[in-house]
């Protein structure tokens, strides 16, 4: 046991040590104990009443009882990390006892489910590193004073996340999900006063345009390691505060929906901090950065021109015009026509103006020449073609097809 006198606050070092011992100090004003590493079973009862920080990290303990903490009604800080606590073990309501905690860690024990009945006073929160996968409604009711809540290293899903979750949480400046199984962030994000949110290593798909819309307060955002190909256009426009966006390692596909991405991120201050957006698809451009990724490199849909299809048909063929919504033009061997009207079949087509109102184009001049190229087309969009005789023993099929 060892004893610092110097200081009003005692610091009472018992390692691999009876803990009955603590009960000497019970004079001192005001008490850190440190047992941690003495394999104890179960929270330590007995203990001075005046503590206020208490480390039993690196134990076994199992359960929490509502009567071992109701009696250190000063105790501020309590460390119970890396022990095996099961949801089962703790007593409903047990920590609600400890009426002065503020700090409470819990990572690396065997919790199944956020504990219920947590103090309303509680300003930080370590659930990480354990097997939680479901967080209850009223998980976080009217611990309206947290800071930080800390749940990395989970089983959570957003199946398993209550709707009404967080909406207590008024004051939460950080809230870190890392190493989970969400797919999307999780709704109803507190929105007060969050300014930072870590949600790497998750298995997220995608992003809703308004998940991060009301986070005007937010400073940090990590969504790196995830499955993201892509991002909604204005998925970041409510985060007036932003100073540092993370996105590395996701599978970023450099189509024509990345074009918003690199306006956006030519468009950013110089005070905001984005690291990880990197081509990680085509194949062309991967490796790429993507805020200095050549427009001409990205592909959209219908950017490339049509070709036309070429086919030679037997000259026995008839006249063909299309009702398909695309340019249609047949060529057909020379008839044997009068020098006046040409026969009805040959009249020209209706064709659509720029209004949208069908007008018919005027009768071509009589035929006079009987060796001349026939020609019947349907134009859409108002497109124009020109024409010039070809050999009079071939006809040719040109099609422009969607």
């Amino acid at each position: 046991m060892k004893r610092v006198k110097a200081s009003p606050r005692t610091g009472l070092w018992i390692q691999m040590s009876n803990p009955r011992e603590a009960s000497s100090v019970r004079d001192q004003q005001s008490v850190t104990i440190y047992l941690y590493g003495n394999q104890l079973d179960e929270f330590p009862l007995n203990l001075p009443k005046n503590v206020r920080v208490l480390h039993l990290q690196e134990n076994n303990i199992q359960t929490i009882s509502r009567a071992a903490l109701a009696q250190l009604s000063q105790l501020e800080e309590l460390h119970l990390d890396d022990n095996s606590i099961s949801t089962v073990g703790v007593e409903e309501a047990a920590f609600r006892e400890a009426v002065s905690l503020k700090l409470l860690f819990l990572t690396k024990n065997h919790l199944s489910s956020v504990p219920i009945g947590l103090p309303v006073d509680l300003k930080e929160l370590r659930l990480d590193e354990n097997r939680i996968a479901v967080i209850a409604e009223e998980a976080f009711k009217n611990v309206t004073e947290l800071e930080r809540l800390v749940l990395d290293g989970n089983l959570l899903t957003n199946e398993g996340i209550a709707l009404g979750t967080f909406q207590d949480l008024v004051n939460l400046r950080e809230l870190s999900m890392a190493r989970n199984s969400l797919t999307v962030p999780p709704p109803n994000l507190p929105a007060e006063f969050l300014v930072k949110l870590n949600l790497q290593d998750n298995q997220m798909n995608e992003i809703p345009v308004t998940s991060f819309s009301n986070l005007r307060q937010l400073e940090k955002l990590d969504i790196s390691n995830n499955q993201l190909q892509s991002l909604t256009e204005g998925v970041f426009d409510g985060l007036f505060s932003l100073r540092q966006l993370t996105v590395r390692n996701n599978l970023w596909h450099c189509d024509c929906d990345i074009k918003w991405v690199i306006m956006w991120l030519k468009s950013l201050p110089r005070t905001l901090n984005v690291r990880g957006f990197m081509c990680q698809k085509p194949e062309k451009v991967r490796g790429m950065v993507i805020r200095e990724l050549n427009m001409d490199l990205i592909q959209c849909p219908g950017s490339m021109a049509p070709m036309p299809r070429f086919t030679q048909l037997p000259t026995h063929l008839p006249l063909v015009t299309s009702t398909r919504p695309a340019l249609v033009m047949s060529f057909s061997p020379p008839f044997n026509l009068p020098s006046s009207t040409p026969p009805s079949h040959l009249l020209p087509l209706p064709t659509l103006g720029s209004d949208s109102e069908q007008r018919t184009k005027p009768p071509n001049p009589p035929y006079h020449d009987r060796d001349s190229l026939r020609i019947s087309f349907h134009v859409v969009n108002g497109t124009c073609i020109q024409s010039k005789p070809l050999s009079r023993t071939q006809a040719l099929h040109f099609c422009w097809l969607d």
